[in-house]
């Protein structure tokens, strides 16, 4: 059995890859050069998180990387697991089409992820931005931040990452609502609402947090009347996928003061370009899609992708199957 794999992971963990299963045989690759000829018959990818980042920035490459168009194109490909827990690229679908098996990571990223989400909350409630403006200006501006005790964070889409939201949201003393399409009991969620009650979370939320993932359902699901249900002194926090904010109208709440900032990770078009009026803002804080980087996800990356190698070899299920998108 032939596994294609990046030449970052080959050069780091062949070793351990060959360990697992020493019958395989694995095929490293260049990520901006032509598939290796012994490529074409691979039965598996891994798509590492090096491979992923290239292909969240491939729109803004001046030549597509060859393994984006030719891997849905391997005759012999029967299963891809990707280092991502979004699948919303056509690279995804086009998979899915030819009816490829596809893994993904989810749930692998909500510890850095939710950790960034708090480290933004406490930003903006402790007065951060305040204190780093005096301090640019050389002004003493003692000022007064708040607490995260007591204040509501909302969360839309209440799944691997939400759930780390609400557990570390709860150690501060927060009280939290959610969204979630199956009503189930889970911990550290005080009110747990199904998504037809958005406006009810929007209205309550000092914080409203999107995980959910990019469905034609949430597509575009916060626009202007979203933003004008939230309180004026709420906060956004984006760190699902850019497509379901309207940015245009995020863009006018965050400068008319209809709420009173974001944190945005994801956007509609990435790379952001550089006339968004985005980065301009003074309420508003950046990142480019990296809120879930951490030095501890590959290792977690290669022991999700080395317990599905061995399910796979038994003829076993597996686990993190994307039925569809």
């Amino acid at each position: 059995m032939k596994v294609l794999i990046s030449q970052y992971i080959a050069q780091r963990h062949a070793d351990t890859i060959s360990q697992t299963a020493p019958d395989l045989a694995l095929v490293p690759f260049v990520p901006t050069q032509p598939l290796p000829e012994e490529g074409q018959e691979a039965e598996v990818a891994f798509l590492s998180d090096d491979l992923i980042v290239m292909l969240h920035t491939a729109a803004g490459l001046p030549t597509t990387p060859p393994w984006i168009s030719h891997l849905p194109e391997l005759p012999r490909l029967r299963w891809v697991h990707t280092c991502s827990a979004g699948v919303d690229d056509p690279l995804f679908q086009r998979l899915l089409d030819r009816g490829v098996l596809l893994t993904n990571a989810i749930g692998v990223r909500r510890i850095p992820i939710a950790q960034t989400v708090l480290l933004m909350m406490l930003y903006f409630v402790r007065a951060l931005p305040r204190y780093l403006a005096a301090q640019r200006e050389h002004r003493w501006d003692p000022g007064w931040g708040e607490e995260l005790t007591d204040k509501t964070v909302g969360i839309v889409g209440l799944g691997h990452i939400g759930q780390e939201v609400a557990r570390l949201a709860k150690a501060l003393g927060m009280q939290v609502i959610a969204t979630k399409r199956r009503q189930v009991d889970v911990e550290w969620v005080d009110q747990l609402l199904p998504p037809s009650q958005l406006p009810h979370l929007l209205s309550r939320a000092d914080f409203v947090v999107i995980s959910v993932a990019l469905t034609p359902e949430t597509r575009g699901l916060f626009g202007a009347r979203e933003f004008t249900l939230m309180k004026p002194s709420a906060y956004l926090i984006n760190v699902a996928r850019g497509a379901i904010v309207q940015e245009a109208a995020l863009i006018t709440a965050l400068q008319t003061g209809q709420i009173a900032g974001a944190y945005l990770d994801v956007f509609e078009t990435e790379p952001l370009p550089p006339s968004s009026p985005l980065y301009d803002l003074p309420n508003v804080v950046i990142t480019p899609h990296c809120c879930d980087a951490s030095p501890l996800n590959e290792a977690r990356d290669l022991q999700l992708f080395l317990e599905n190698l061995s399910r796979f070899r038994q003829g076993e299920s597996l686990l993190n199957v994307v039925r569809s998108l």
